[in-house]
């Protein structure tokens, strides 16, 4: 693939943020995403926005993510180049994160985000605020963005038959790698979550009527879909309530999705091989993916939208 295209856009209106996904050459891929922030930096007044999910600015974070033709390494020195250009030439401040950080506290998009937009112009006062490239003063239109080269991560959130914000973030922590903070002894100690690799947050779908768990799943195979969905799942039951489906934010990549698949088949008794219908039924079905709506997974795998 030479030319860049979008394979999915997915918007989220609780949310209030659009998910672009797109892949091509890297020339190609660097071109669309300038002409997005372009755009963004033309349209989009951050002093006008409200939504549940974290964010910084209104190109809130552009990761890359290495799939073929570049090695993570070229890629890593790409996007820096990519970074203090654009930085320069639209006056934005950029922060490097997670394989293209320069500093360890910028490692996680969630420290990044801390304080939000609502915080911007405070942190950019203090010394650990001051972006990696573009100016330090805070641009009330546009705010931030973070930038930088990632591994896949899957974006996925569980439906919680509830109204009560409070059990979806206790579900979070119980889940999260980070897991929440306490006090033992006298001290504030942090104790982890089940999930090492995971990333979780508990908030509130207007539009739905229920509180979701909202999760970035950092390490798939360290933390299988099914895996996630069941164990959030037996939280929900432990306070009193029941997880009813779940969503994909994006796109998955396929071994992802036929791993749960193949659990959920197992449990049904099913054995032997299953194909490609068989599979992506189950793991539709197991996942309550559906929950929203009829879904065809093929318009979820990357690797399918690659080939479309």
């Amino acid at each position: 693939m030479s030319d860049a295209r979008v394979l999915h856009v997915d918007i989220g209106y609780d949310a209030n943020r659009t998910v672009i996904t797109v892949a091509g050459s890297p020339q190609a891929v660097f071109a669309s995403v300038e002409a997005g922030i372009r755009m963004a930096v033309k349209k989009i007044d951050m002093r006008d926005q409200i939504g549940e999910h974290p964010r910084i600015g209104a190109v809130d974070v552009c990761p890359f993510v290495a799939l073929s033709g570049i090695s993570k390494g070229d890629l890593r020195a790409a996007v820096e180049k990519f970074a203090e250009r654009i930085a320069h030439e639209l006056g934005l401040p950029i922060y490097l994160y997670a394989q293209s950080a320069h500093h360890p506290g910028r490692f996680s998009l969630f420290d990044i985000r801390k304080g939000q937009y609502e915080g911007l112009k405070k942190k950019m006062n203090e010394e650990e605020g001051i972006p990696d490239y573009g100016p330090s003063s805070f641009n009330p239109v546009f705010g931030a963005m973070a930038m930088g080269v990632r591994d896949l991560m899957i974006a996925y959130n569980v439906h919680l038959k509830t109204t009560d914000l409070p059990i979806a973030r206790k579900i979070a922590a119980d889940l999260r790698g980070s897991g929440r903070w306490m006090v033992r002894n006298g001290k504030r100690v942090q104790q982890a979550g089940r999930f090492s690799s995971l990333k979780a947050i508990g908030w509130w779908m207007a539009s739905y009527g229920w509180a979701q768990v909202s999760m970035n799943v950092m390490d798939f195979r360290e933390s299988p879909l099914h895996e996630v969905y069941e164990a959030v799942s037996e939280r929900a039951r432990a306070y009193g309530i029941a997880a009813q489906g779940s969503e994909l934010i994006g796109l998955a990549p396929e071994e992802a999705l036929k791993a749960a698949g193949n659990f959920y088949a197992r449990r049904a008794g099913e054995s032997g091989e299953l194909d490609e219908d068989q599979w992506m039924s189950y793991a539709v079905r197991g996942l309550g993916l559906d929950r929203l709506g009829s879904i065809d997974l093929r318009d979820r795998i990357i690797e399918y939208t690659l080939r479309s």
